[in-house]
Parts: C-alpha cells; structure tokens; sequence
C-alpha cells in the first residue's frame, strides 16, 4: 500500500460506523459555521444574530435584547452550542419551519435567556428549487480536476434530508440539508474496509469533502459541482 493509501486509511481508525455488520464509528464534520449567523421564531417574536464578535438576541417582540461577546461553539451530536452567562443558543442542524410561512431553514434552534427558553429555527432559508436534490442519484466524474477511473466509480444518493453512496471503497450514510447555493453535510458513517489500488486514496478524498458546508452549483449540462474543504467534484447523473 502507498504512503498517500496508508494516510487515508488511518482515517477509518476512528471514522466509522455499524453498517452492513462491519465495526465502525463517526466521522466527524468541521465545526464551522457561515457568519454572520441569523435565527429567529414567533409567539413571541425574537430573533438572532451571531457575528465573530458579538451575539445579539432581541425577544417579545423586540422589546427586550441582550448582547454578549461570541464565545467558542461547543460541537454537540449535529449542532452547535454558544454558551455565555447571560445567553445559551443551541443549534441543531436538523430541517425546520418557522411556523408562519412556507420557508424552510436548515437548523433548528433554541435560545435561554433569563431563565426563558424560545424556539425557532435558523440559517439561510433553503432554497426550494435546490430541494429537487431529493431523489437524485450522481456518479463522481471529476475529483480536483483529475477523471476518476476506478472500475467502481463513487456515488451520491440524495434522499429527504440524507445522503447515502459509495466511497470508493466503503458504503457511507449521512445527514444533510440544503441552503441557497450549498449543501450542509452532517456526520459521515462508513463501513470500515480497506480496499488495494487507488480506490482508498480517492475514498480519503472524497470523504474530506463531504463535511460541513459545502459550495453547490447546478451546471447548465446537467452535472453537479460541490466545491469545499479543499477539494472540488464533478458529478454526473447516475443514469448517463
């Protein structure tokens, strides 16, 4: 096995789950987040807005507020925790609706202030007509500008708010949620395989890839193209 092989490799030590009977764990997104940040929720009304600096809540309405200096986030499961002492804002990257509209956000979230809890949701609206997403299912044609020629090429399923495929080497599951111009990649699951040739090495790839945000554009001959992380990847409809 190469040394660039061996490198991949090392990251199914600690990266994957139990799937298909294979022993394995989670990996882990970038605990990153698109600044500023806005949330906000009804009955009564509040809002948010998380900048690098600050953190600035307004509730009832408008009629009370409270600003905090923006602390490190905490990851926690799928989400994100910002605790200060006057002000905790959890965020959980799961899909919601804030109740008064038709719009769709990628997080829901919950914020305490005073002994108070409200609830509502956050991020940049999803936008519906990325949310044809749903059901597609894509091949990996191109990875940092090289063709990708295994005999088994990776995939990308789109579900609701999952993605699932294949690596290269290793099945994968995982959850996502759309924004207007990028994918919101959750935790990764794999089995937990090892696989001779170049498949590893393009796994490892691919796999760094999918975590977090991610950039997404629709091309006009159909393909898919998901920018982030470091990597850039082409895709083609399944059926071509």
């Amino acid at each position: 096995m190469g040394e660039k092989a061996m490198r991949g490799s090392v990251l199914y030590l600690g990266a994957a789950v139990l799937l298909s009977g294979c022993a394995a764990t989670a990996i882990a997104p970038r605990p990153t987040e698109h600044l500023p940040y806005r949330a906000l929720g009804t009955e009564p009304g509040w809002s948010l807005e998380i900048d690098s600096d600050r953190m600035h809540y307004e509730g009832d309405y408008g009629a009370t507020g409270v600003a905090t200096a923006t602390p490190p986030p905490e990851r926690r499961n799928d989400g994100l925790r910002y605790e200060t002492d006057r002000m905790v804002v959890d965020i959980a990257h799961q899909p919601c609706s804030d109740g008064m509209s038709a719009r769709k956000y990628p997080d829901a979230v919950t914020v305490t202030v005073g002994g108070a809890t409200v609830h509502g949701c956050g991020g940049r609206p999803v936008d519906s007509a990325s949310a044809s997403l749903a059901g597609s299912e894509w091949v990996l044609a191109e990875l940092d500008g090289r063709p990708v020629r295994l005999d088994r090429r990776p995939t990308l399923n789109f579900a609701e708010d999952r993605i699932m495929g294949f690596g290269g080497c290793n099945r994968f599951t995982g959850p996502y949620s759309l924004t207007t111009g990028s994918i919101r990649f959750g935790a990764i699951a794999a089995t937990k395989m090892a696989c001779p040739g170049t498949g590893m090495e393009t796994e490892s790839d691919y796999f760094s890839l999918l975590g977090g945000d991610v950039a997404m554009t629709r091309e006009p001959d159909g393909a898919l193209t998901l920018s982030g992380n470091g990597h850039r990847a082409s895709f083609v409809p399944a059926a071509e």
